[in-house]
């Protein structure tokens, strides 16, 4: 379970064989490879939270999140793994106002996991 600063749950990772999640009010219970699938090609994974569609892509150093748009995407965020194992991750004040905090975290924690989400 992931809790707020109130200790109110607002996601769950079921970690199964192949992993369920749930994000209270946004996302109802789901796979994680139906809430994370990989793109056509297989370069990036995409998510569509509250009616917008995003990427998640990776670098050499990152995983960024950026909304979908063809034409300009924007950034919202992203997430690293330093060498002694531990996950930093930064998000912009849009996505905060978007109210994509608890999906990034819950994200975060799938893309950094070493397990296979699909």
């Amino acid at each position: 379970m992931i809790e707020d600063s109130m200790q109110q749950t607002v996601g769950i990772i079921e970690w199964r064989k192949h992993p369920v999640i749930e994000i209270s009010g946004v996302v109802p219970k789901t796979s994680s490879a139906h809430f994370l699938p990989l793109s056509p090609d297989r370069s990036h994974r995409l998510m569509a939270v509250r009616g917008v569609n995003y990427k998640w892509m990776p670098d050499a150093h990152h995983i960024s999140l950026y909304n979908a748009s063809p034409i300009s995407p924007q950034f919202y965020g992203k997430l690293s793994q330093s060498r002694d194992g531990s996950i930093a991750f930064e998000i912009t004040v849009e996505a905060l106002e978007q109210g994509l905090l608890e999906v990034f975290v819950v994200s975060a924690l799938l893309l950094m996991c070493g397990r296979n989400i699909d």
